[in-house]
């Protein structure tokens, strides 16, 4: 236990104070103890605090599901904070936003290389959790990584647009560049295709990824590049693993409704901790609020009465009360996607009815009345509304404004007002891209992203 504790220490100090560069660059000191069985590999991916916890957050900051008043945005500590929330061209956003993440990938690649030098006829059922484990979280990583650091997808133009760095070794042999847009969501299929024939149907612990969660985030991507039968197909097979929903009747109305590791969590994983969301200081749009009818549950469970007029988000997947958020994937944004890509390939009818058996568990017992629609277009208005209106705060809204940003229908213009001064976001805006951090820019000779 010494030893898998040490090493996880070593490879966290290595990451955490090693420069972009070195980490792109160096290969990792010899000396050094490194793991070499697969208890050694387990504990470096159970590490919740690195595997589970360090996913980018500034696409949230930037959402429109919340505003901030004057005093509280001036209150924010972190400036790139509060450029993020005005969406400045220039943020340059904390360097923890693209090195958590790669931090995470490091660790599946050392996960990876580790397994190759053991006999997997020793323990075959461990051997391919495990490394279906590192495939995963690394897929998980790069996903998380492209809501924040590029653009959108389009068939005719993805080997056009600047992707991510791929690393795929945790040694560094080969210079490494930004891939293409479709290298990197080519990375990201594959090794969540790649995991999902070795992790089990049900982990050990929510924290862990198994066939669900595998299955999930292929539909997840899959949606993001407008492949809609791939997404479709994605999370019927995902659900076929677990198809669970809460009954909100009989959730608590308490400060947090939801407990962590809930039944509809499939995978768990939270964003950094930003200021600027934590309940006492977003408030939630009010037009969005009121949207909720009086009898949908979500409307007590999921916020908070600031008995000023204004309210909070406290519906968080993760039994939390913070500034972080829950970005792992659940049953309920399967059921949306499964409504959302069915009504997309016309089949009207089966999308209405997954929209509809999600939303009967949210609403007031005997009280909700199934949705109908008598047109595609209709049918994709109503799954989008209650995708926005279930989602909240799931670090899922930023992607969704991008791909929709495409749709004459449902592209938007974001507005935010600080005082008398007043700031927008048009579709489509380069700025739906942050900058990557200027001190890994200093530190590497990567391309930047255009402004």
């Amino acid at each position: 236990m010494k030893k898998i504790l040490y090493t996880i220490c070593t490879f966290l100090i290595l990451v955490t104070f090693a420069s972009c560069r070195k980490f792109l660059d160096a290969k990792p000191d010899q000396k050094m103890t490194t793991p070499n069985s697969l208890e050694d590999c387990d504990a470096l991916l159970d590490d919740r605090a690195t595997m589970n916890s360090m996913y980018p957050v500034s696409a949230e900051i930037a959402s429109d599901d919340y505003y901030l008043v004057k005093s509280d945005w001036e209150s924010i500590y972190s400036f790139w904070e509060r450029d993020v929330y005005v969406w400045n061209k220039n943020v340059d956003i904390n360097y923890m936003e693209w090195q958590g993440p790669y931090k995470i990938i490091l660790i599946a690649n050392q996960v990876l290389e580790v397994l190759d030098k053991i006999n997997r006829e020793r323990d075959l059922v461990k051997y391919d959790r495990i490394k279906g484990s590192a495939l995963f979280f690394r897929a998980y990583a790069l996903s998380q990584l492209t809501t924040v650091f590029t653009g959108t997808y389009q068939k005719e133009s993805a080997d056009r647009l600047l992707g991510l760095p791929l690393r795929l070794k945790p040694g560094a042999d080969e210079h490494v560049v930004r891939s293409s847009l479709r290298e990197t969501y080519e990375q990201i299929i594959k090794d969540a295709k790649e995991s999902y024939a070795l992790l089990p149907v049900t982990a050990f612990v929510k924290t862990r990824p198994s066939k669900g969660a595998a299955q999930g985030l292929l539909a997840r991507i899959y949606l993001e590049m407008g492949e809609y039968m791939l997404a479709k197909t994605a999370a019927e097979k995902a659900l076929e693993h677990n198809n669970s929903l809460m009954n909100y009747n009989l959730q608590d109305n308490s400060t947090t409704p939801f407990e962590r590791f809930n039944v509809e969590v499939i995978f768990h994983a939270s964003t950094n901790v930003s200021d600027a969301l934590y309940p006492t200081m977003a408030k939630i749009d009010s037009f969005l609020y009121k949207s909720y009818s009086d009898h949908d549950l979500r409307k007590t469970l999921f916020f908070g009465d600031n008995e000023d007029g204004t309210y909070s988000f406290k519906g968080r997947y993760d039994g939390q009360l913070n500034g972080a958020t829950f970005c792992g994937i659940a049953v309920d944004e399967l059921y949306l996607i499964l409504a959302e890509t069915s009504i997309r390939n016309n089949e009207l009818e089966n999308g209405v009815h997954a929209l509809n058996e999600l939303m009967v568990t949210r609403w007031d017992e005997g009280r909700f009345v199934p949705f109908l629609a008598n047109s595609k277009e209709a049918g994709l208005s109503i799954t989008l509304q209650e995708r926005r209106k279930q989602l909240l705060f799931r670090n899922i809204r930023w992607a969704d404004l991008k791909r929709l940003n495409l749709e004459p229908a449902h592209k938007k213009t974001l507005v935010r007002k600080i005082g008398d001064q007043e700031y927008d976001l048009l579709p489509n805006d380069l700025r739906y891209t942050f900058l990557i951090p200027l001190k890994v820019m200093g530190q590497s000779k990567l391309e930047q992203n255009p402004r």
